[in-house]
């Protein structure tokens, strides 16, 4: 549930971490724009949260390692659609070092830029 209704994205991004960190004063949030303004993207990092990554087959014979992306509609009181990843600080470091992936293609995560809280 969040305070108030958002009317944009930018709003947006301000206001549903908020309603994620459940006062976890050490968990970080990053937002990865989207580019069309249609999606809320949050990349939310505490290492209270497990290791998240999991093994995904790639053809011919090979793994890769990716972290899922959770993806939620709009609702009456968030009306845009928004996905969220949750990571550990570690796994943060090899998303942006490229040695991670996310199981959605979200451009380049170097430039996912840091969501300040509102004290």
């Amino acid at each position: 549930m969040v305070d108030a209704v958002p009317e944009t994205d930018d709003d947006a991004v301000r206001i549903l971490p908020a309603a994620h960190d459940a006062g976890d004063p050490a968990m970080d949030v990053f937002c990865v724009l989207d580019p069309q303004h249609r999606v809320v993207r949050l990349i939310e990092v505490s290492d209270a949260f497990p290791e998240g990554g999991v093994d995904r087959p790639v053809p011919p014979n090979s793994v890769e390692r990716v972290v899922p992306v959770f993806p939620m509609g709009p609702a009456r009181d968030f009306p845009f659609r928004s996905e969220i990843a949750q990571v550990t600080s570690a796994e943060w470091r090899d998303l942006r070092r490229g040695h991670l992936k996310l199981n959605r293609d979200w451009g380049d995560l170097t430039l996912a830029r840091q969501v300040l809280r509102a004290d």
